[in-house]
């Protein structure tokens, strides 16, 4: 998503270099380039040690690693406009906010989740006590040295407002993300998963990881089995709850399992679906938002949404009509959905809806020229 958003505003003219760190999580990752020049806006990658999730000590180091040098890098350059999203979390957006401080730069804070926030919602150590209290602080002081402060949703922003001595609201801007960009060539069709005629299937594609409260699906599953013969809930991907779901799932004729596809693959099992599944344990939206969304709907594939009723995602889903919002977080509240997107008969016209909403409001040109906008305001 970042790829295309610095290659939109190099084509309009801004000068544009990004600063990030070699891949380094992934088991099979591969050093790229240093230095390259990628969509008319220039990479450096600094070097860092081969990450993973049982090494929170190389991890750690890995942070201290690049935020020296990125605090030299920003402080060193003769940009105007300095921005950095949430990650690392806190450090990122504190070190470059403090060089673009000392350099007589304007700062911009893109925050795709809020921490320490999740923290605290994931239960994690670091959302409690003397730590989360450190990080919050060091994380206002990043908003306040901020130009602006960049969220992706009204939730979001209420969570920012939330905060002791909180910015003043018209720091914020809310400006969502998009349908990625795949940079590889067209995947094909051959071997796909693809639904058999007449099938109804549910899709929840990407992390099977513990804050989609995914067992429920599989609850649900199992309640409409007998009565919804032609019903599918189908999982592309992988990740941390999926020996879990694979266990509670045995047995069961109506989920299939998939593992993570290239996305140029993906696109076309997920527009094959009769609605993609949004889930996010309670808490989560309020602190981030789940870019599946934006996956789904620029497919033209209507929701299925488990989240707070009250929250932006909920209302944006009933108010356009762009699919079913589960009444509650339970296995009898999803089978319902379940039940009532099987008896849809007029899903061209909810498709429809999906398409229409999604150009007229997430298409990427129009949340390019928003980003546009916020940098010519920047800069002035």
């Amino acid at each position: 998503m970042l790829r295309s958003l610095a290659g939109a505003m190099a084509a309009d003219k801004h000068g544009v270099s990004v600063f990030a760190g070699q891949p380094s999580y992934a088991a099979d990752a591969r050093l790229t380039a240093a230095a390259e020049e990628i969509d008319g806006f220039s990479v450096k990658r600094v070097r860092t040690f081969r990450e993973a999730k049982e090494r929170p000590l190389i991890r750690g180091v890995n942070v201290a690693i690049y935020c020296v040098q990125l605090f030299f890098h920003v402080l060193l350059s003769r940009a105007e406009i300095v921005t950095a999203a949430s990650f690392p979390p806190v450090f990122a957006g504190w070190t470059a906010s403090l060089a673009a401080q000392l350099s007589g730069k304007q700062f911009i804070y893109h925050l795709q989740d809020i921490h320490p926030e999740v923290a605290r919602v994931s239960g994690s150590r670091l959302g409690r006590g003397f730590l989360f209290r450190l990080l919050r602080w060091l994380d206002m002081q990043t908003m306040r040295r901020a130009a602006r402060i960049v969220v992706l949703s009204g939730d979001m922003a209420a969570t920012i407002m939330a905060r002791p001595r909180p910015p003043a609201r018209d720091k914020i801007a809310i400006i969502n993300n998009f349908e990625i960009a795949s940079f590889a060539s067209e995947g094909g069709r051959s071997g796909l998963p693809l639904k058999q005629a007449g099938a109804t299937r549910l899709i929840f594609a990407g992390n099977l990881g513990r804050f989609q409260n995914l067992g429920l699906f599989v609850e649900a599953a199992k309640i409409v089995e007998s009565e919804l013969p032609h019903f599918q809930l189908m999982f592309l991907g992988n990740g941390d709850s999926e020996a879990g779901l694979k266990a509670a799932a045995a047995g069961l004729g109506n989920v299939i399992f998939h593992d993570l596809l290239p996305y140029a693959e993906a696109r076309h099992v997920i527009a094959d679906a009769d609605a993609g599944l949004v889930s996010l344990a309670e808490g989560v939206v309020s602190v981030s938002y789940p870019s599946k969304t934006f996956t789904y709907l620029g497919l033209g594939v209507p929701l299925a949404l488990v989240v707070e009723s009250k929250s932006e995602l909920a209302q944006m889903v009933r108010s356009e009509g762009l699919g079913e919002v589960a009444e509650a977080a339970t296995p009898e509240a999803v089978a319902q959905m379940y039940r009532a997107i099987a008896a849809q008969d007029h899903r061209d016209e909810i498709c429809a809806r999906v398409r229409s909403y999604h150009q007229r409001s997430l298409a990427r040109d129009a949340i390019f020229a928003r980003w546009n906008d916020l940098l010519l305001e920047v800069g002035r």
